[in-house]
């Protein structure tokens, strides 16, 4: 019952839109005695009639206007494309940072767990350059590495918190 009446009043809305193109209409109606009268439709007995125009607003620009009004767009479009490079340049140095400190953040959980390891007593090997095998580390070593991954994560500051 609802969509019924929806449809009605959508279909009563298009049918009173339908004659607005022709409130537009002017005509100006000549009559047999030579008076002139403008309506939208003519009488009978109308002599002669004449459908009326508005032609839209000419707008009178010398030469000199548009250039004048092409340089000022080109200015626009140059400033808006510097603007443009600009926010690029700083979105990719701001994704460059973000990347860095991911990176960061990542290489100190490894060195925080690898300190954790050494720190703990528990058995440590490292991979021999040369070689490419596991070579346990002595006492020596092991402190070395620790001072080393202590200095890193100490370096790192506030990414490593």
């Amino acid at each position: 019952m609802a969509r019924m009446s929806l449809r009605r009043w959508v279909l009563i809305g298009l049918l009173c839109w339908l004659p607005i193109p022709s409130l537009a209409q002017v005509v100006e109606c000549i009559d047999a005695n030579g008076n002139k009268s403008y309506m939208q439709t003519c009488p009978a007995g109308t002599a002669r009639q004449r459908e009326i125009t508005v032609p839209p607003p000419v707008q009178r620009t010398t030469p000199a206007e548009r250039a004048k009004e092409s340089a000022e767009i080109k200015s626009e479009e140059k400033a808006y494309e510097q603007r443009r490079q600009e926010r690029l340049k700083e979105a990719a140095a701001e994704e460059k940072k973000e990347k860095d400190m991911a990176q960061t953040r990542q290489a100190c959980v490894e060195a925080k767990r690898r300190l954790e390891v050494l720190s703990s007593g528990r058995a440590a090997a490292r991979v021999d350059p040369d070689s490419g095998q596991h070579v346990a580390m002595d006492d020596d070593a092991r402190l070395a590495e620790i001072n080393s991954l202590q200095a890193k994560i100490q370096a790192w500051g506030s990414a490593c918190q």
